[in-house]
């Protein structure tokens, strides 16, 4: 007596010690359902990191495409004018020491100094302008691209890291009824196991195999009715 499918002999996709075994003989499942589970503490860890490291990038992303916060901006803006209001008043004072220097009323030290100073200021200010336009400009689209790059980068990785979960995960391959189990929670399988895991055939229609014998084949015709006796149901007196 056979199901509508050929038996499935079901291994696991890596090696690994049995943590959970979800269904046991006779049981019916539908495809794609959980049959068992391996140890995966290890993949599971991954697939944690894997998350974090794309919320991450995602946020980076974020950022770039939404640029700097008004905040940021403003303070920006406001350093820079402040860096200009004190380079102002360092060239005051240095165009004062450039006329008592002259006039030897001032020395040369002092004189270098606010030279130097202003030289400084300069300098700051560059600084702080080109930090201002930084902020208040949209990202170039190389850098969009990259951070792109990036995010979808950080997605494969997370995948990869679930595929690796999954195969520490033994699923039916169709929808039938579980006819052997041949492992209990606590024992080493992997896919090159001599036995199957889990034996499962789609059992929604059966049908009978039986021998017919050389001299009578010719008499059997399609459409034909058969009448099949099982023994053993018969003895336990559920009929034929």
């Amino acid at each position: 007596v056979e199901g509508k499918t050929a038996e499935a002999n079901l291994h696991v996709w890596e090696h690994g010690r049995v943590v959970e075994l979800l269904v046991t003989e006779g049981d019916k499942v539908a495809a794609g359902q959980v049959l068992m589970r391996l140890d995966d503490e290890q993949q599971q860890l991954g697939v944690a990191l894997a998350e974090a490291e794309l919320a991450r990038i995602q946020g980076e992303y974020e950022r770039l495409v939404n640029g700097a916060r008004k905040q940021e901006r403003v303070e920006a803006a406001s350093t820079h004018r402040a860096k200009l209001a004190l380079l102002e008043r360092a060239r005051l004072a240095w165009s004062r020491t450039s006329r008592l220097r002259s006039d030897g009323v001032v020395t040369e030290q002092e004189a270098d100094n606010d030279r130097t100073t202003v030289s400084q200021l300069e300098a700051e200010v560059a600084a702080a302008s080109a930090r201002a336009e930084l902020l208040a400009a949209p990202p170039r689209e190389d850098e969009k691209k990259i951070a792109s790059a990036r995010v979808a980068a950080a997605q494969a990785q997370l995948k990869r890291a679930q595929l690796a979960l999954d195969r520490r995960q033994l699923r039916a391959p169709l929808a039938g009824q579980i006819l052997e189990v041949h492992v209990e929670p606590g024992e080493m399988t992997g896919p090159s196991h001599p036995e199957a895991a889990i034996v499962i055939a789609d059992t929604s229609s059966l049908r009978v195999r039986a021998f017919v014998e050389e001299l009578e084949a010719p008499l059997v015709e399609p459409g034909m009715f058969a009448e099949v006796r099982a023994d053993g149901m018969r003895r336990a007196g559920l009929g034929e």
